[in-house]
């Protein structure tokens, strides 16, 4: 399985509009550990189903890529 980085690291601090957390930041809190724990889950678990995740959607964003004709205005 090729390595991807799934929680980029933004170099300094960066101002998040979104009012949601990041994954990273779930899989930082302290009840989220608790979840994981009472239902036997790590967060490598967690990390390596994200990475099929967009490996996968990678895979089909380039399938269907590629299946699309070029336009072609000549």
């Amino acid at each position: 399985m090729a390595k991807i980085e799934i929680f980029p690291r933004p170099h300094g601090r960066v101002r998040r509009d979104d009012p949601e957390p990041s994954i990273a930041e779930l899989l930082d809190d302290p009840v989220t550990h608790a979840v994981m724990r009472r239902d036997g889950v790590t967060r490598r678990d967690i990390v390596e189903t994200i990475e099929v995740a967009r490996l996968r959607l990678a895979a089909r964003a380039a399938a269907r890529a590629s299946a699309v004709p070029d336009l072609c205005c000549a």
